[in-house]
């Protein structure tokens, strides 16, 4: 007997809430322009998210930031880009940056006046400059167990300020 009772109620929970999916149905085709409302809201969300994403990739491009340069590190043979902002907006200006340091046997040196060919070299450095690495795509490395590196194949190290990984300013 239990078991009927308790049949019969889901079956009218179940009849119930079918007939109050149809009634908002009905409700919403006969001019409710709530779920349509809910809808275009949602579409400017996704447009507006899409927009924000555009301008923080768009802020984070190094291609778009003038103020990159680079130096010469004669020490230790390597191109190293000044410290740029890692994030969008940072607030922790000293521990969110992030700098680049290239080997010098990759780069015949830096283009700084956009036409793909270097300008400066590593025997004509003096003092920071703006401009893009002239990579050598032909250059090689042999690492201590004999690993050979290209520009393509050779391997990234981050260095980061943030903390848990060490923190330190950049």
């Amino acid at each position: 007997m239990k078991k009927r009772i308790l049949s019969v109620m889901i079956l009218s929970a179940m009849i119930l809430s079918l007939y109050g999916c149809s009634a908002d149905s009905a409700q919403s085709s006969d001019g409710d322009t709530s779920t349509t409302d809910s809808a275009v809201s949602s579409a400017e969300s996704v447009s507006e998210v899409s927009e924000e994403q555009r301008k923080i990739e768009s802020m984070l491009n190094l291609a778009n930031n003038t103020e990159v340069t680079w130096s010469y590190n004669s020490d230790n043979d390597a191109w190293v880009m000044s410290v740029v902002s890692a994030v969008a907006y940072p607030e922790l200006v000293d521990y969110q940056g992030v700098s680049v340091a290239v080997p010098g046997a990759y780069v015949t040196g830096i283009d700084t006046d956009g036409d793909g060919t270097e300008d400066i070299t590593s025997e004509s450095y003096s003092q920071a400059v703006n401009g893009t690495l002239v990579i050598d795509s032909t250059a090689s490395i042999t690492s201590e167990n004999g690993q050979v590196y290209t520009a393509a194949t050779a391997p990234v190290i981050i260095n980061t300020g943030a903390a848990g990984y060490s923190s330190q300013q950049n």
